[in-house]
């Protein structure tokens, strides 16, 4: 599901739930998400998996990705993408230890060797998203 807000100028605190089929074929959800997206100042991208499975890495990248890219090509300024704990814990963090998000990256390889296919992905998807706007792990701008 994706939440979208409406103009600011129009509906200063209105917002709207859009249920999106993700899972279909590229062309179709592109084109689902520019239509969603047009005019839009915002957009809020939550998405998940049930049940946690191998193919929960593609479709969350895939998705995260493809939701930037629309927000891109419909000039909208701020797109939110919901993630989860699950992205910060490095296996060789202490416990107790406060997690900083751009320094506590968990290890998708070790998470995918335990069977922890949402966490992977949410780790996976993050890394691709700071990548595709131009950002590193630290969330520091790269030059491009």
């Amino acid at each position: 599901h994706e939440v979208v807000c409406d103009s600011a100028d129009e509906h200063p605190s209105r917002l709207q739930l859009h249920s999106l089929d993700l899972a279909g074929p590229a062309a179709e959800r592109d084109s689902d998400l520019d239509e969603l997206l047009a005019g839009k100042d915002a957009a809020f991208f939550c998405a998940g998996f049930e049940h946690q499975e191998p193919e929960t890495i593609d479709f969350m990248v895939d998705s995260a990705l493809a939701v930037i890219r629309a927000a891109r090509r419909q000039a909208v300024g701020c797109v939110v993408l919901t993630s989860s704990g699950g992205s910060t814990n490095p296996p060789d963090l202490p416990p107790n230890t406060a997690k900083i998000e751009t320094v506590h990256w968990s290890d998708p390889d070790v998470q995918k060797s335990n069977g922890r296919w949402s966490p992977a992905a949410k780790t996976l998807m993050e890394l691709a998203a700071l990548a595709e706007v131009h950002r590193d792990q630290r969330n520091e701008v790269l030059d491009v």
